[in-house]
């Protein structure tokens, strides 16, 4: 790195600075948000400059690299309720000036999910599950919330358009559809046992 732009050099002391310290800033930040997410990896080799020496396989070192990003961008991908990652081989770091219509899209996509979700109301209420237990789902904002009798309140996070899955736990609310669209019921599936409740009127 010793003739590459000042800036560059900087950037790397700064990288070196905080992975010597065990990147604490980044472990004190915490769990980020769970909001739209779009992951865009550039997997395009990109050339080094002229007056940059590689001590080693270039080419074997990109390509572990972007292994490790593709593994590590997927795990948050999935991580979030709403999490998108793009893999693109037509463009290297620099994407934003080859592939700009694919920023787009992807801060098209973060904003169209991030919208309101009028559909969700259907599924706020209380199901009674039995005689002293019952599931009550509410919603916040494009976001709805599930809470058993006595319990904490969990998100749901959405499979298909009347499946949802906790997080929190290996189970699975199936809202039960009549008709005319409206809930009627759900089952809680968890540990091989599947668990009816109706809505209450």
């Amino acid at each position: 790195m010793a003739s590459a732009p000042a800036g560059v050099k900087a950037e790397f002391r700064e990288l070196d600075r905080m992975e010597r310290g065990g990147l604490a800033e980044l472990r004190a930040a915490g769990e980020p948000p769970d909001v739209p997410v779009v992951f865009l990896i550039a997997g395009k080799k990109q050339s080094l400059p002229p007056t940059v020496a590689f001590p080693g396989d270039y080419d074997r070192y990109f390509q572990v690299n972007l292994e490790q990003r593709l593994d590590h961008f997927s795990k948050l991908a999935q991580r979030a309720s709403k999490g998108t990652l793009v893999h693109t081989s037509r463009s290297d770091h620099f994407f934003l000036t080859t592939e700009p219509d694919l920023v787009v899209w992807a801060i098209q996509r973060a904003l169209s999910v991030a919208g309101s979700h009028p559909e969700l109301e259907r599924f706020v209420g209380d199901y009674v599950l039995g005689p002293k237990i019952s599931m009550m789902i509410t919603r916040d904002g494009d976001r709805i919330f599930g809470q058993l009798t006595g319990q904490p309140t969990f998100p749901l996070h959405a499979e298909s358009a009347t499946t949802f899955s906790l997080k929190i736990v290996d189970a699975q609310l199936e809202f039960e559809v009549d008709g005319a669209g409206n809930v009627t019921g759900l089952v809680l599936a968890q540990n091989g046992r599947r668990l009816p409740g109706s809505k209450k009127r």
